[in-house]
C-alpha cells in the first residue's frame, strides 16, 4: 500500500518547511523570515513509502504517474504560464532604460501638482463679473444670492449661456456648447495608446487589441457603469448609500471615503477590469506584461471617456484652461496606473478565482484581489472633494509607486524562477491548482 507524503524543503534563512504533497509549484511565505519561496516538486521516488515489504500476492501493475492537464473547459492544447522565466533578450532590455519607460507616467503628474499650488479662482465671482458687465443679465440675475444664482443657471442653462458673448462666463476657455474637448479626447487617447504600446519591452500585446480594449471600456464599459449606478441607486440600498455618501458635499471625511471606496472605486475598477478578465481567460497564453498593458489601455479609455463627460457637463463655459490639462493628462494617467495594477493582481491571483465557489464567493474574491487600487481610487476622490489638493498629489504618486512595485516584484519572481533550473519550468494553471511543468 502506498501513502503520499509531504514536501519538505529549506528556506535560505535555515528554516525547515513542510507543505502538503500537492503544493508543488505554489508560492508560499517562510514563517521565520517572511521571504516568498517556490515550493519544489516532490522527488519522483520520494512521493510514496512502502508499508508492506513482503506482499502475500503479486502486486498489480503500477499505474503511470499522473500528468497535469490544462483545465478542460479552456480547450487549449498547451500550458498557460502565469510567471515564467523571460527570454534572455527581454531580460537585457528590462535591465536597460527600456525597462523603465513606464516612469514617464510621473511627468503626467505635473499639471495636477501645478494646479494644486496655484491660487484657485472662484467661478461664482467670475459669473458675477459677467452679469454685472451685461445690463440685461444684471436686471434679471443681479439680485439673486450665490445659491439662488447657481440654481437658476442650472435650471435655464441653455437660455443663460446663449445670452452670453461666446456662450461663456468671464475667464472660461470654451463656450458652453463647444465641441473642442472632443479634440482633446482624441489627442489624449492617441497619446495614451502610444505610451501603452511602448510602456513595457517585448511588445507582448498587439496595438489593435489595446485600442479595442480602451474603446470597449470608454464606450460600452461606461454605459454598463451608468446602468449599474442607476440600478444600484434604486435596487441595492448599500450601493445607493455608498454613492450618496460619495456625492454629498456635506458628508464627513470618513463617510465620503467609505462611499468612494465601496461605491465609486468598486464599480469603476471592476468595469475597467472586464477586458483584462476576458483576456486572462482566453485559451492562449497571457503573461503579466500583456495583462498589465491591457489594463493600462482599458484605464486610459475610461479616463478619456470620463474627461469628455466632465468637460461637457461641468467645464465648458465655466472653467479656465488648467482644468482641461489636469483632466485629460493627470487624471487619465491616474486611471491608467490603477487599471494596470488591477491587471497584474488579477493575473497573479487568478488561481483563487478558479477555485470551486458560487457567484457571490467569486465576486467577493474578485473584489478582494483589486481592493488596493479601489482604496487608492476612493481616497484620491475623497481628498479632492475635501479640498486637500497637496495630499491628492501625494496619493497620485503613491498609485504610481504601487504600480512600480507590482512590475518590479513580477520581474523578481521571474528571476527567481529562472534560477530553479537551466531549462526553467513554467507555472501552469490546471484543474488541481497551479503547478510547475517542465518545458
Amino acid at each position: 500500500m502506498l501513502l503520499r507524503v509531504a514536501i519538505t524543503f529549506s528556506c535560505e534563512c535555515g528554516k525547515r518547511l513542510k507543505t502538503p504533497d500537492d503544493w508543488g509549484g505554489r508560492w508560499v511565505r517562510c514563517t521565520a523570515c517572511k521571504r516568498e519561496l517556490l515550493v519544489p516538486l516532490p522527488e519522483p521516488e520520494s512521493d510514496a513509502i512502502e508499508l508492506d515489504a513482503e506482499p502475500t500476492r503479486a502486486a498489480p501493475t503500477p499505474a503511470p504517474p499522473p500528468t497535469w492537464q490544462p483545465v478542460q473547459h479552456l480547450e487549449t492544447a498547451r500550458p498557460r504560464p502565469v510567471i515564467a522565466a523571460p527570454e534572455p533578450e527581454l531580460g537585457e532590455q528590462e535591465r536597460s532604460w527600456r525597462g523603465y519607460v513606464y516612469w514617464l507616467l510621473l511627468l503626467t503628474m505635473i499639471p495636477l501638482a501645478v494646479d494644486s499650488v496655484i491660487s484657485k479662482d472662484d467661478p461664482i465671482a467670475r459669473l458675477r463679473q459677467t452679469i454685472e458687465s451685461n445690463p440685461q443679465l444684471t436686471q434679471q440675475y443681479g439680485q439673486l444670492s450665490d445659491e439662488e444664482l447657481d440654481e437658476t443657471v442650472a435650471r435655464d442653462e441653455k437660455g443663460f449661456f446663449s445670452a452670453l458673448p461666446g456662450q461663456r462666463i468671464a475667464g472660461a476657455l470654451h463656450g458652453r456648447f463647444s465641441l473642442v474637448h472632443w479634440g482633446y479626447a482624441a489627442i489624449a487617447g492617441a497619446a495614451s495608446l502610444a505610451f501603452v504600446v511602448v510602456a513595457l519591452p517585448g511588445m507582448p500585446a498587439k496595438p489593435l487589441h489595446l485600442l479595442l480594449a480602451g474603446l470597449f471600456t470608454g464606450t460600452l464599459g461606461v454605459l454598463l457603469l451608468t446602468i449599474i449606478q442607476v440600478f444600484g441607486m434604486f435596487c441595492f440600498c448599500c450601493l445607493g448609500a455608498m454613492y450618496l455618501a460619495a456625492l454629498d458635499p456635506t458628508a464627513p471625511f470618513g463617510a465620503s471615503l467609505l462611499g468612494h471606496f465601496l461605491g465609486v472605486g468598486l464599480c469603476e475598477e471592476v468595469i475597467k477590469s472586464l477586458p483584462v478578465v476576458w483576456r486572462i481567460y482566453r485559451p492562449d497564453h497571457c503573461g503579466w506584461r500583456e495583462a498589465c498593458l491591457w489594463g493600462m489601455a482599458s484605464g486610459a479609455g475610461f479616463g478619456v471617456s470620463e474627461s469628455i463627460f466632465y468637460s461637457t457637463n461641468y467645464y465648458n463655459g465655466v472653467e479656465t484652461g488648467s482644468i482641461y490639462i489636469v483632466r485629460f493628462v493627470s487624471l487619465v494617467a491616474f486611471h491608467t496606473m490603477l487599471s494596470g495594477s488591477c491587471a497584474i493582481l488579477l493575473l497573479r491571483h487568478q488561481h483563487h478565482l478558479e477555485a470551486e465557489q458560487d457567484y457571490f464567493e467569486w465576486g467577493i474574491t474578485f473584489v478582494a484581489i483589486i481592493s488596493m487600487p479601489m482604496f487608492l481610487h476612493g481616497l484620491f476622490n475623497t481628498l479632492g472633494k475635501k479640498g486637500f489638493e497637496i495630499a491628492q498629489v501625494g496619493l497620485w504618486v503613491a498609485a504610481f509607486a504601487w504600480l512600480a512595485y507590482l512590475i518590479g516584484s513580477s520581474r523578481k519572481r521571474e528571476s527567481g524562477l529562472s534560477r530553479l533550473a537551466a531549462d526553467a519550468p513554467v507555472v501552469v494553471r490546471t484543474a488541481h491548482g497551479t503547478r510547475i511543468v517542465q518545458r
